[in-house]
């Protein structure tokens, strides 16, 4: 056998329902050049009798618990098994999520040793692969890191996890995963990795990797929560600055990403109160102080109870709505 050139490691806790599908989607692959290794966060559901049964027929799958050196949660698992691998390139998959049966076969045609990040599309299903016509996103012809970077800051994000193939070594020189995260860990790591300027190519063919939606008990489900908003600010401050010297005429983009998550959707949730205890616990953003940022939350208070909203809206040109929602295609790509 080969030694392989891929390893594609998957963070797992609680998915005995569907981490079989996930599985027997890398073990088909049509490509042998790869291994595969299975990070379990303390499943207690059946997961890892799951797991173990893969890893017993086939050796090319390992089988790992996270130890007490690892954050718990998808990030610390993520981490431990970018620490424990070996080839040149890597990629992650989540336990609910699947692999085309060409996906290392493509991306082996593509590997270009002077690249940092190779990038491809991510399609969806809800069900079974096939049943929803839609894309992740679209990865556009000209595309530049900035532009990328823009993408990101208005969460129009071109690229799903598992559309990136990563540069092993890359990757472990901007620091791997960040484990103190617990929301938006992709989104911090991708703008964290534009900010290094990596050498990146995207890759415009037909999806080789499947998103599933609408998954029960997964973290954007809890997202009207103030632990989850909190647990967003944390993932913006995290990354605020290294974006900020990278391209400063983001800031005020920034301060509207701020604003959306912060202010934004939770007025939309008529949960204000998420707002007002992030103004109690403090403003971490160096974009946007506490004035800012009390005076940005009732002028979208206003906006959202005065009766004139639409006259409003047309008498400002649209501009704060148009910078707190900026128009994507994240998601909305039909096939």
């Amino acid at each position: 056998m080969n030694t392989p050139l891929i390893s594609i490691i998957i963070p797992s806790y609680n998915r005995a329902d569907l981490i079989n599908e996930t599985l027997q989607s890398v073990v088909e692959q049509t490509s042998p050049n790869w291994q595969c290794l299975v990070v379990d966060d303390g499943s207690n559901d059946g997961t890892q009798g799951t797991i173990s049964a893969f890893a017993k027929a086939d050796p090319r799958i390992k089988f790992l618990q996270r130890t007490e050196d690892y954050a718990s949660g998808g990030n610390g698992a993520r981490q431990m098994g970018l620490d424990h691998i070996q080839t040149p390139w890597v990629m992650f998959l989540d336990s609910d999520d699947v692999l085309d049966r060409s996906c290392i076969k493509n991306r082996l045609l593509e590997i270009d040793e002077s690249l940092d990040m190779l990038v491809f599309h991510t399609a969806t299903f809800k069900q079974q692969v096939g049943d929803h016509p839609i894309y992740w996103n679209l990865l556009k012809e000209g595309e530049t890191n900035t532009d990328y970077i823009r993408r990101f800051i208005h969460q129009d994000m071109p690229w799903h996890t598992t559309g990136v193939l990563w540069s092993t070594s890359f990757l472990q020189k901007i620091g791997g995963w960040n484990q103190e995260l617990t929301a938006w860990q992709d989104w911090e790591l991708h703008l964290r990795a534009l900010s290094f300027q990596p050498k990146i190519k995207a890759h415009k063919a037909t999806a080789d990797n499947y998103y599933r939606l609408d998954v029960k008990d997964s973290i954007a489900s809890k997202k009207q929560s103030l632990a989850y908003s909190r647990a967003v600010c944390s993932a913006m401050h995290a990354v605020e600055l290294k974006v900020l010297e990278t391209l400063p005429s983001i800031e005020k983009d920034f301060r509207y990403l701020v604003y959306r998550n912060l202010i934004g959707n939770p007025i939309q949730w008529k949960r204000t109160d998420v707002s007002k205890q992030i103004i109690a616990l403090g403003i971490p953003f160096n974009t946007v102080t506490k004035q800012r940022f009390v005076f940005a939350f009732w002028r979208a208070r206003f906006y959202e109870i005065t009766t004139v909203k639409r006259l409003l809206k047309h008498l400002l040109k649209i501009s704060y709505y148009r910078r707190l929602y900026p128009r994507t295609t994240f998601l909305k790509q039909q096939f």
